[in-house]
């Protein structure tokens, strides 16, 4: 799950004044075609935004950084549970706040933050959602080329599945506050 993060002092400073468009908002992007380049463009038509993209920023390492200078008013598409590891200082200062979830199930450490849907109404609108949130259950998919040996793709997958029950990964994984996980797609 991902989120719409902004910026103690941008313009628009909550979720209400962001919703109401009344002011537009520099907001991160690193390119055409990204994650949050479509999320901005999602919300914009969507729920009637002013997100203003700023293209160019080559990762988000620098987007966190022209935030922190005031250059950037938020970041939109940015993993909770990166945010939480990399940026937590930030969100406990206040300097940075999540204002509304992005994706298909909150997340069950952000309860009282809204999701995206809750503002969505038409059917047709909530499908466009589906279409560019869906992919986020993934988080971080690893696929095996056609054709491959169904002995190997299940010897594959629970080898996967050992590594991820594996107590060191999951010690490692805790201590720098890393969501792990696996599904299982056929």
């Amino acid at each position: 799950m991902s989120g719409l993060f902004v910026r103690r002092g941008a313009p628009a400073s909550n979720l209400q004044e962001i919703l109401a468009g009344a002011r537009a908002c520099r907001w991160d992007q690193t390119g055409a075609g990204g994650d949050q380049h479509a999320f901005t463009i999602a919300l914009n038509s969507l729920l009637g935004t002013r997100l203003k993209p700023i293209a160019g920023y080559p990762g988000t390492q620098e987007i966190m950084l022209a935030i922190e200078r005031g250059e950037l008013d938020g970041i939109v598409g940015y993993s909770w549970g990166v945010a939480r590891a990399a940026t937590g200082m930030i969100l406990r200062r206040g300097r940075l706040k999540i204002v509304m979830q992005l994706g298909l199930q909150k997340h069950k450490e952000l309860p009282d933050v809204p999701m995206l849907d809750e503002f969505v109404t038409k059917q047709q609108d909530r499908l466009v959602l589906d279409m560019i949130f869906s992919r986020q259950a993934m988080g971080r998919p690893l696929v095996a080329p056609p054709g491959l040996d169904p002995r190997l793709g299940t010897a594959l997958r629970e080898a996967f599945a050992e590594a991820m029950r594996d107590p060191q990964l999951i010690a490692e994984g805790a201590k720098m506050d890393l969501e792990l996980g696996i599904r299982v797609w056929r």
